[in-house]
């Protein structure tokens, strides 16, 4: 390796080993297909925004950069970072900063820098702030001496020393996790939820398993209940479970699936707004009722009525696997289905937990641990952001994606009456003594 682009460049700054394997083994992109697409819809908007700006790139001592976009203006040229989201972060700077250095050392003359970002505020049609926001900023930057680092290091013949945090997971995890982290065992403190950043500075110091923790170390309510189990390897029923949790017979099961473009596509909506899409009911008696927004036109209203008139003839409370189904009913002036929900995950996290959760309560860890062999792995769909990008892709034409979309949403409400079940026949074996 003889040069870096920008991308390599940050990626050394933050975890030199992860260059040095991504230079020996080749790149390994992580970036989910959904946000490649939010960028790209971004970019093309800025670019409709200013025609007379365009993509540029820049070569200096080595070092080789995309610009998003360079604006023609009187003694320059203004240098636009392009952000898909609407709020810029430190690697932002550091990468506008790594920008204007190498494309005023190539020779382009720049009257100032800054980033164009998303504007949460805006409302489609309304008056307001506008759909993008301009923040500009001087930056100053010297990456040569940290450039002639990481070339030497790529060269070696041996990645240098682990060195495990942040960047292990930040801004997603690591594609060599497994190259500086052990697999967990089922002690680690990793496992515990919500101690990721515990588990990395422990682990500094040479303390790894859920035994070794400090005497004097304050861990939440849920935390101390898992360490319990950790060490024992069993369950832990707390008392209340069986009272809180709702007779399944007159039960039923939702979900919803929820679209939130880069753009605002509907009058009042903004950026990322989030747009209910589809939904999926289960009753503990076997019945299945379904609805898919399949229009490129606002979902809101139709699949609050939709949803209201399926619950309409039911009687009975309804559970969910998290807030946000309620949250977006209320959001949409519901008060027909929103009074009945019950998030069974609220009370899990309360009144159950198991080893084999780890550090995650999604449906789909729970389910995998309290119902073994089922799952989603038959399904064409099996994670919810694959189910944004083939929605949007359904949107564009592809009709066939339809079934598939439905397919997931159902098994999430399946999934949800299977692990009510298997919570209600711990509590039975607990009370027969089990």
């Amino acid at each position: 390796m003889e040069s870096l682009d920008q991308s390599a460049f940050h990626v050394g700054r933050r975890c030199p080993r992860r260059l040095w394997f991504a230079s020996h083994e080749g790149s390994r992109r992580t970036g989910h297909p959904a946000a490649v697409g939010k960028r790209e819809e971004v970019l093309a908007a800025a670019m409709a925004l200013l025609p007379e700006a365009s993509p540029a790139t820049a070569e200096w001592q080595g070092l080789s950069v995309r610009i998003d976009l360079l604006q023609p203006e009187e003694g320059g040229h203004r240098l636009i970072k392009v952000l898909a989201g609407t709020k810029p972060r430190g690697r932002h700077w550091e990468d506008l900063a790594l920008q204007v250095r190498v494309a005023q050392g190539a020779g382009i003359a720049l009257t100032r820098a800054g980033v164009l970002l998303l504007n949460r505020k805006h409302r489609m049609g309304q008056e307001g702030p506008e759909l993008f926001k301009w923040i500009e900023r001087e930056t100053r930057c010297d990456p040569l001496p940290l450039r002639d680092g990481l070339l030497a290091m790529c060269a070696a013949d041996a990645p240098p020393a682990a060195e495990r945090g942040p960047p292990c997971r930040v801004p997603r995890r690591c594609p060599w996790w497994s190259r500086c982290h052990p697999e967990e065992g089922p002690t680690d403190i990793a496992r515990i939820p919500g101690c990721a950043a515990l588990a990395e500075r422990l682990a500094a110091q040479g303390v790894t398993q859920v035994s070794e923790l400090p005497p004097d170390l304050r861990l939440s309510v849920l935390q101390q209940r898992a360490v319990r189990c950790l060490l024992s390897g069993q369950d832990e029923v707390v008392e209340g479970l069986a009272e809180r949790l709702p007779p399944i017979e007159g039960v039923h099961y939702l979900d919803f699936e929820a679209w939130n473009p880069a753009l605002p596509r509907f009058p009042g909506t903004s950026p990322y707004a989030t747009l209910p899409v589809q939904w999926s009911l289960h009753s503990a008696s076997g019945e299945h009722a379904e609805w898919l927004h399949r229009e490129h036109t606002d979902p809101r209203a139709p699949f609050l009525s939709s949803l209201q008139q399926a619950v309409s003839t039911l009687e009975g409370p309804i559970l969910t696997w998290s807030p946000f189904e309620e949250r977006m009913l209320r959001s949409l002036g519901d008060t027909v289905v929103a009074p009945r929900i019950v998030d069974l995950q609220a009370i899990v996290m309360r009144l159950y937990y198991h080893p084999g959760f780890g550090p995650a309560f999604s449906l789909k860890r729970v389910l995998s641990v309290l119902c073994p062999g089922e799952g989603y792995t038959d399904l064409d769909i099996q994670d919810g952001g694959t189910a944004t990008v083939l929605y949007q892709r359904m949107l564009e034409g592809d009709s066939a994606l339809a079934r598939s979309l439905l397919d997931y949403c159902e098994r999430d409400t399946w999934a949800l009456m299977r692990v009510h079940q298997a919570l209600a026949q711990r509590c039975e074996d607990k009370l027969a003594g089990c």
